[in-house]
Formats: structure tokens, C-alpha cells, sequence
């Protein structure tokens, strides 16, 4: 807003064309900002205010230039106070924020410092923690982490450094522990094989590929490459049973042919063993040298009993031979008849001693069985049918309908149950119950035939012996049923056990694979 103050009646006075060509906008004074007009006697002088023009003195008086010089220098002197008092504040302000930038950053320097070293206090032990596991992962046992902090980290650290330590000393002691048992393992004469449960072999003895007939820089990876065809099968339902039945330890003597040599193993086998990934060991020993002693006994003591049963028809042979010759040299009177009772004596003892000779000779050569796959239950009833009309013999059949089809020779199978029926019906007193049961167990897949009769029974010491050739409890009879009993079913990979007790009667359990 532009103010004039002019004096009265002078106002047409004014030099206008002078202010038109001011410059308002101008920060400072024109070089003509004072025009002396003489001729009419006026006066004028722009008024500006923090840089914005606002007025104009106009005088109509004459002024001494001196007054208007001093007003000048007054107005100069305003400004550059004004200006000073501007860039007081100014400086101050830009001080005041200087000293906050300056007091921000090393409070945030500080911030940050404080937080890294923390942090280094943290990361550090965290960080050797990771890489002292890592190298503990590889099997490197002598890690020992060196950080120096006396919080929950630095009981972590000496807690992992003493784990370290107890895990080393224990390694050591498994070391030393493994190396014992390997030095034992390769040193004795027993065969050890390790196998896993898809029967990979993991480890093997020097004794074991001895018996085997294995060369020493050859391993075999599966168990069946140890094996023929044939003895591999009845291994391997062995250790399928003990891996089913998840039993501790199973032992059974095999027949194994090794390069076309038959042998008597004796095997061991323990099953879920956590060192080879629950799989089972295989400890065996060749007992073929003591089988054959045991066979040799045997056979002595059936030679020591068949000289016995056929020297007691000897003695009445030759007193009949003795007597006619003696009747003879004497010319007696009745010589026709004694010869004819002497020889009759002589041709009954001899039939004695050649059925004994027979029966003998049946044991000794009995065939080899002809597998085909029967029916158990089948067989045991037709057998049952044979004994069925006999009177004060009571027989109860009680099948099991899910044996499946076995693998048997029929006609042995036959023999073995009329045996012992037979000793069974001979010993009740007067009359007696026969139980025939089958039972098939889907774990062991393997099937049961028991026998049980409610007969006299045996004492301990006879039922100890039944099954050797020429053992008999009974009065008559060569002694021969139970020992080829058991041959048969020992042919049929089977096993056969005999429970009795005196006048409580006889349980025959025979268990087929």
C-alpha cells in the first residue's frame, strides 16, 4: 500500500513522471532517488521496508542536503542493524542445529557401537558353537571352543567343549572295544557272519570263509552267494523265523553241501541286532568230525544190541544141535522125534534171526523221501481210519483248516503216524483216548501235528532214549519204530519232541517248516 502525505493545495506539484519511472521492485535506492525539482520546490523520497517499497515522502519545502544525507545514513544504519539482527538469528539457529547434528550422531555412533559390541558378544560364541558342531559332524573330536564369557553362553560353550571331550573318550573306548572283539572274531575257529535284515553281509571272519571254502581276498556282499541253491533255503527259513518270531537266539544243526561236500553245521542265529541296523548274526561251527563220532557211538551201541538179539537164538540152535548129535552117537531110541523137535527149533530161530536182520536192514536202507505237496489233515484222517474200529479206543480229530498244503513224502508220513498209534494203543491196560490235533502258526509259517494218548506213560531215562535204535519199553518188538520215527521226520526238515510222564500219559508234537 502506497501512502502520500502531500502539503495543501500542492498536490499538482508533483513531478508524476519521476514516479512512473521508479522502479518499485528495486531492492535499493535509484541513483536519482533524490530529484530537487528548484522551479517548483518539491521533494520527494522513496520509502522501502524489508525489500517491499511502501511510500514516498514528498516535501514541499526546500531541505538542507545534509539532513537528507544523515537521514540516509540513518536508514543505512537501520538496515545493516536490521541485517545484523537477521543474521544473528540466523547463525544462531544454524549453532543451535549444528550442536544437535553433532550431539545425534555420536549418541547414534555410540548406539551403534554399543549394539556391534553386544552383539560380537553373542555371535562370537553362537558362531564357533556352529562351527565347532559342524567339525564335530565330520568326526573331528578335538574341537575345544576358546571363548572367554561368563553368561548362559559361556555355560553352553564349556558344556558342549566337556560333551566333545566325553564323546572322544567314549570313541577311544569303542575303538578299543571294536578292535578287542575283531581280534577275537578273526582269531577263533567259529564262522561269524553280520548280516543286515535284506541279508547284506556287513561282516565276515577268516574262520567263517574257511568253512565255506571262501578264498580270503573274497567277499561276497549278499548272504546267499555263501550258500548253494538248496542248503541257502533251509538257512534262510531260519533266519526268517527268528526275524519273525523276533526270537533272541535260535539253534539248529544243517546239512550243508560246500563245494560238493556235505557238512553238519551247528548254526546260531540272534536277530535284531542295533549294530547292523537290526539285522542278525549267523555263528557257526563245523560239528561234522563230532556228528560223526556221535554216529559211530550210536552204531556201536546198535551193534552191541543186534549181537544181543541174535545171540539169544543162537543158544537154542545150538542146544538143539548138541542134543541130536548127542542122541545120535548114543543110537537112541527116540532120535526121530528129538531131530524132528531140534530141527523145528532151528528153522523158528533162524526166521528170528532174519527178520531181526530185516528189520535192520530196512532201518539202515531206508529210502530217501519223494516230496509232493499233500494235505495234512487229509493224511492223518486216513491214517485215523485204519485204528478207527478198534474197540475201547477212543480217537478225537481236531484240524486246523488253514494249514495249507505241505511238502511231504505220504507214504513215510503214513509209517511215522501208524508208529505211534501203535505205541500208543499198546500202552493202554485196558481201553484209552487218542487227541490228533493240526494247528497252522502264520508267524512261523510252520504247521503242528500233536498226538496225545492218556496211556502208562515213561519214565525219564525212557523217554531219554526213545529214539535210538533197538530201545524198547515193551516186551516185544525190535526197538526200531521211533528211531526211524525221526529219521523221517528229520528228512522232512521237521522237528519231533516227546513230553511224558509216568501214568499220565504221552504228548508227541512234531513241527513241520
Amino acid at each position: 500500500q502506497v501512502l502520500f502525505e502531500f502539503p495543501e493545495g500542492k498536490q499538482n506539484d508533483i513531478d508524476y513522471t519521476y514516479l512512473e519511472s521508479f522502479d518499485k521492485s528495486s531492492d535499493s535506492l535509484p541513483t536519482s532517488d533524490l530529484k530537487l525539482n528548484l522551479e517548483k520546490l518539491i521533494i520527494y523520497y522513496p520509502l522501502i521496508y524489508r525489500k517491499q517499497y511502501v511510500g514516498m515522502l514528498i516535501f514541499t519545502e526546500h531541505l538542507d542536503p545534509g539532513i537528507l544525507l544523515q537521514i540516509r545514513m540513518i536508514e543505512k544504519t537501520s538496515t545493516d542493524y536490521r541485517s545484523l539482527i537477521k543474521f544473528g538469528e540466523k547463525s544462531y539457529s544454524f549453532v543451535l542445529n549444528i550442536g544437535f547434528l553433532i550431539v545425534s550422531l555420536v549418541l547414534l555412533f555410540l548406539t551403534f557401537w554399543i549394539a556391534f559390541y553386544v552383539a560380537r558378544q553373542i555371535t562370537i560364541p553362537v558362531e564357533e558353537l556352529l562351527q565347532g558342531t559342524l567339525k564335530v559332524s565330520k568326526g573331528d573330536l578335538d574341537v575345544k571352543i576358546e571363548v572367554e564369557t561368563t553368561d548362559e553362553l559361556g555355560l553352553l560353550v564349556d558344556s558342549f567343549n566337556n560333551m566333545v571331550r566325553d564323546i572322544k573318550e567314549l570313541n577311544i573306548k569303542n575303538q578299543e572295544h571294536t578292535q578287542f572283539i575283531s581280534s577275537i572274531l578273526q582269531n577263533i575257529g567259529t564262522g561269524v557272519i553280520a548280516i543286515t535284515p535284506n541279508q547284506k553281509v556287513v561282516e565276515v571272519n577268516e574262520s567263517a570263509k574257511d568253512l565255506l571254502k571262501i578264498s580270503s581276498d573274497e567277499t561276497p556282499e549278499n548272504l546267499s552267494e555263501y550258500f548253494e541253491a538248496e542248503s541257502f533255503g533251509r538257512l534262510n527259513k531260519l533266519v526268517d523265523e527268528c526275524f519273525k518270531n523276533k526270537t533272541e537266539c535260535i539253534h539248529k544243526e544243517l546239512d550243508i553241501k560246500v563245494k560238493g561236500k556235505n557238512l553238519n553245521l551247528h548254526f546260531a542265529v540272534t536277530a535284531g541286532i542295533e549294530s547292523v541296523s537290526g539285522g542278525a548274526i549267523l555263528v557257526f561251527d563245523d560239528i561234522t568230525h563230532i556228528i560223526h563220532l556221535q554216529k559211530i557211538e550210536v552204531w556201536k551201541d546198535v551193534a552191541t544190541q543186534l549181537a544181543h538179539e541174535i545171540k539169544n537164538p543162537l543158544t537154542p540152535i545150538k542146544l538143539s544141535t548138541q542134543r541130536v548129535l548127542k542122541k545120535y552117537n548114543e543110537g537112541a531110541d527116540d532120535f526121530g522125534e528129538i531131530l524132528n523137535r531140534s530141527y523145528s527149533t532151528i528153522i523158528q530161530e533162524v526166521d528170528n534171526i532174519k527178520s531181526l536182520l530185516d528189520h535192520f536192514n530196512a532201518f539202515a536202507k531206508l529210502p530217501p523221501p519223494s516230496f509232493q505237496d499233500y494235505s495234512l489233515n487229509q493224511i492223518v484222517s486216513e491214517v485215523v481210519d485204519l485204528f478207527r474200529n478198534l474197540e475201547n479206543i477212543k480217537f478225537i480229530e481236531e484240524y486246523d483248516e488253514n494249514i495249507p498244503n505241505l511238502s511231504l513224502d505220504k507214504f513215510q508220513i503214513k509209517r511215522v503216524l501208524k508208529n505211534i498209534i501203535d505205541n500208543s494203543i499198546e500202552s493202554f491196560l485196558k481201553k484209552g483216548k487218542i487227541t490228533i490235533s493240526t494247528m497252522f502258526n502264520k508267524s512261523e509259517n510252520s504247521a503242528l501235528l500233536i498226538i496225545v494218548d492218556n496211556g502208562k506213560g515213561m519214565e525219564k531215562n525212557e523217554r531219554e532214549k526213545i529214539f535210538l535204535p533197538y530201545f524198547s519199553t515193551k516186551e516185544i518188538g525190535m526197538g526200531l519204530g521211533m528211531a526211524i520215527v525221526e529219521k523221517i521226520i528229520s528228512d522232512h526238515n521237521g522237528e519231533i519232541e516227546v513230553f511224558s510222564q509216568p501214568y499220565k500219559g504221552t504228548k508227541v508234537q512234531i513241527k513241520f517248516f
